[in-house]
């Protein structure tokens, strides 16, 4: 009976030490206060951007940034919602927010 007491403590031992090592990755990998302030400047400014571009259209962020589970140095995944009889051409809508964002002094990696 002891066997079977030592088997579980040490169990719970081990468990909790995978915890704590868990525990340590999440707040090694979470972004810091400064990277959220960043990240809300930063989509501010990218949504005055395409309001100036195309004031009918609609940016929605999606993915990790939105649902709370972005990592330090993570992406924002973005879209652009434009209405439905909205002509345009997709390849320019990127050139040219890129090249508003490259003149603001942001980096873009497409």
């Amino acid at each position: 009976m002891l066997g079977v007491f030592f088997f579980f403590l040490s169990r719970a031992i081990v468990e909790l030490e995978l915890d704590k090592q868990i525990l340590a990755v999440c707040s090694q990998s979470e972004p810091s206060r400064d990277e959220h302030v960043a990240r809300a400047d930063l989509l501010s400014r990218v949504r005055g951007f395409v309001a100036e571009l195309w004031p009918d259209a609609h940016l929605f962020v999606y993915g990790s940034a939105e649902n709370g589970l972005a990592l330090k140095g993570g992406d924002i995944d973005l879209t652009i919602l434009f209405p439905v009889d909205f002509v345009l051409d997709a390849e320019d809508a990127v050139k040219r927010v890129a090249d508003i964002l490259t003149e603001s002094n942001f980096y873009c990696y497409f």
